[in-house]
């Protein structure tokens, strides 16, 4: 489903990634670990046409995203679903809408998107409050609805960045059981995080990138 060869990534005259092998099998749920510097978050961004990489080759789903002409990035961006630092939260809508919105982008009926949004915030404890805005949250509960509405459509991919970090320990194990009913219903998960003890807990492959190191084929630690 997900694999790198050599893959190299630069940002200026810094080399992120440098000769980075992977394999991520088609319906895996894997953890990808390292430190601070070690292209956790570059990787995904080069998985979801965020950006570029340098040198090797990227495959996803038999697919060499180098070749994916731009005109079809949206297209290829819809099978994901992104859980980035960066990605916020929309202000001026709702929770629930914040939620139901890719639904209804995805061609979903408003009462039907409606409906699937209001079941994943009913998950998370949080359908009381689906008509506030998120500057009415608490940063905890922005970050489970961002959860959500990566998973909400079921995408045959979610890419998740550090998703856990600032989660109280509560919402950790909330946020894995939406993760791993979605691993259950198919998608494939490849999740960052630097928190190499609380992946020991959940029972899942860890590739281990090494800032030291990325010169070899990724360490994976078995679950």
């Amino acid at each position: 489903m997900i694999i790198t060869l050599d893959l190299c990534v630069r940002l200026g005259d810094n080399e992120i990634i440098k000769g980075l092998n992977l394999h991520i099998e088609k319906g895996e749920f894997v953890f990808i670990c390292g430190q601070a510097g070690s292209g956790k978050t570059s990787l995904l961004r080069v998985l979801a046409l965020q950006e570029t990489h340098s040198g090797g080759r990227v495959v996803v789903d038999g697919r060499d995203i180098a070749r994916i002409p731009r005109r079809e990035y949206p297209q290829y961006r819809r099978s994901l679903g992104v859980v980035f630092k960066d990605d916020d939260l929309l202000p001026h809508r709702t929770l629930g809408e914040n939620i139901a919105i890719s639904l209804e982008l995805a061609g979903w009926r408003r009462t039907d998107a409606k409906k699937e949004a209001d079941g994943y915030l009913k998950k998370i404890g949080l359908l009381a409050a689906a008509q506030l805005n998120p500057h009415q949250m608490s940063q905890n509960e922005r970050r489970m609805a961002k959860i959500c509405r990566a998973l909400v459509r079921r995408p045959k991919i979610v890419l998740a960045d550090e998703p856990l970090e600032g989660l109280d320990s509560h919402s950790v194990q909330k946020a894995f059981e939406l993760f791993k009913v979605a691993n259950l219903r198919g998608s494939t998960l490849a999740v960052t995080t630097h928190n190499v003890e609380l992946v020991g807990r959940m029972e899942r492959r860890a590739i281990m990138l090494d800032k030291t190191s990325l010169g070899r084929m990724a360490e994976t630690r078995s679950k």
